[in-house]
């Protein structure tokens, strides 16, 4: 929809701080705003409706982007609110629109951290399901941190974000999933819908499908796994699916893996759900 928060740029290139919007009024600085771009059918086309190989394309509202991000300027010459961290994606009038709005923080969880903790998961044996399916979920979060943690024996993730800004997990492990060998199962570390600004440093998983991957789809972006190491992975460490942005891996080490491909910045067709194009403007860096 249009509206005084409407972005007026013809064109952002990647990794742009600054945004034209149509009323300034609307905007301070130091507010937080979100940064949401549309998938509409015309960029939809521009990316082959996914690439989803058999599968059904990708509908328009399924692969909207969000950005979380703080004013940290208004130029009112030019119109433009700059941000604290640059959106990870190109933004074309020709193809679509966009909107930037304010966003109150009054409910999230901020400045909170787990630090050493050991939690082992009771389960009935190693492809056993019935069991708690995560170590620590971090949801309405921001400015918030996870240190020196050990996680055994879940099902889905050791530790993952949801609805979270700027977070950091260090020095955490995810060993030993206990699951069936499938889908959905033994992401250890994991960045689902609506993460923005995430580092993962320093963390060890043992026995992953996915073990560092990005689970989000478009809402999530700029995630880092920072020398981390995994062993014994099944499958690829990724972004998995629809269009996840900026992801780095950097200075990662697998060993004893028996996947086939065991980084993957690719395009994944028809697995899992139509997942298509699992990630774009991201990088591997001394793997």
């Amino acid at each position: 929809p249009q509206f005084m928060g409407s972005i007026t740029n013809d064109f952002i290139p990647v990794y742009s701080r600054s945004i034209q919007v149509a009323d300034l009024n609307l905007f301070r600085v130091g507010q937080t705003v979100i940064v949401r771009i549309l998938s509409s059918q015309a960029w939809l086309n521009s990316v082959n409706g996914g690439d989803t190989d058999t599968d059904e394309s990708w509908k328009v509202g399924e692969i909207d982007l969000y950005y979380k991000r703080k004013i940290i300027a208004i130029d009112t010459l030019s119109r433009k609110l700059v941000l604290d961290v640059p959106i990870y994606d190109h933004f074309d009038a020709e193809l679509t629109n966009g909107v930037v709005y304010p966003w109150g923080d009054e409910n999230l969880v901020q400045q909170s951290a787990i630090e050493n903790l050991h939690i082992e998961i009771e389960t009935n044996g190693v492809e056993s399901e019935d069991h708690a399916w995560n170590g620590i979920r971090l949801e309405g979060v921001e400015n918030c941190w996870v240190k020196d943690v050990v996680v055994k024996h879940f099902g889905y993730a050791a530790i993952y974000t949801t609805k979270a800004n700027y977070v950091t997990v260090e020095n955490c492990e995810g060993l030993a999933p206990h699951s069936i060998i499938t889908g959905g199962r033994r992401y250890n570390f994991a960045t689902n819908a609506f993460s923005n600004n995430i580092l993962f440093t320093r963390c060890r998983a043992t026995e992953g499908r996915h073990s560092f991957v990005s689970n989000g789809t478009s809402s999530v972006s700029g995630v880092v796994w920072h020398r981390c190491t995994s062993t014994e992975d099944y499958s690829t460490t990724e972004g998995h699916r629809r269009w996840s942005q900026a992801l780095l891996f950097d200075q990662l080490d697998f060993k004893n893996f028996t996947a086939n491909t065991i980084l993957g910045l690719h395009n994944r067709g028809r697995f899992g759900t139509g997942h298509g194009w699992a990630a774009v403007h991201s990088v591997a860096w001394n793997v």
